[in-house]
């Protein structure tokens, strides 16, 4: 059934199922051509960053919800432990918040069968830690040389519907240190990825932010 055929159109569940493709695969392509902007302004150092003070938590449980519906759509489940619910740091929520969605999106993607996700937060004495891990397909030690290098995407086997251009980790690899900060991953071939994400804390982070505005 599709559009063109008057039974498709008569029914409900169908039209909102098609509506339902039409408005994420939009939505990829819209993501897609704004990697490639934000790419080129990272490059001449034109990426405008507003950087501000805000609690961590709120913007990892709106990142979370951003994923919620692709993950329930593949029986997927997500575990949290915030070991910091108060970790202040100075970061453009916008990139910092698109940043994480890559990560979260790849660790659904990247999942042969229904996705296990785990979101946990540390903190040390100068940094806030995101750790982000998966029970995927992982990654060789060659693949994670390569994996935050531009346009560089992981070989996915058998499964056929992963969908990207591999903008994704460069861009969050470049927001990540223009906040300051780092990003790391390990991982193993079946058996799934860790990626930890590094940023100053509010205090540590002031400095961070006035050399990239310089």
């Amino acid at each position: 059934l599709s559009f063109k055929n008057p039974k498709g159109i008569n029914d409900p569940a169908r039209v909102e199922h098609y509506s339902h493709v039409i408005r994420q695969e939009n939505s990829r392509m819209n993501m897609q051509v704004e990697s490639v902007l934000r790419m080129a302004l990272m490059d001449k150092k034109e990426l405008e960053l507003n950087f501000e003070p805000v609690l961590m938590q709120d913007i990892i449980h709106d990142c979370i919800q951003h994923i919620q519906l692709s993950l329930e759509s593949k029986g997927g489940h997500l575990v949290q432990k915030f070991n910091d619910n108060d970790a202040l740091v100075t970061v453009d929520k916008n990139h910092i918040s698109n940043t994480i969605i890559n990560i979260l999106d790849n660790a659904v993607k990247y999942s042969v069968n229904s996705p296990e996700i785990k979101v946990v937060t540390e903190r040390t004495e100068e940094y806030f830690i995101l750790i982000i891990s998966d029970k995927g397909m992982g990654m060789s030690k060659e693949e994670q040389k390569h994996i935050f290098d531009r346009f560089y995407r992981v070989s996915s086997g058998n499964v056929h519907n992963i969908k990207g251009h591999g903008l994704g980790l460069s861009y969050a690899h470049g927001i990540v240190l223009a906040h300051g900060g780092k990003i790391e991953v390990e991982s193993e071939k079946g058996k799934g990825s860790t990626f930890y994400i590094y940023l100053p804390l509010h205090l540590h982070n002031e400095i961070k932010t006035n050399e990239w505005k310089a």
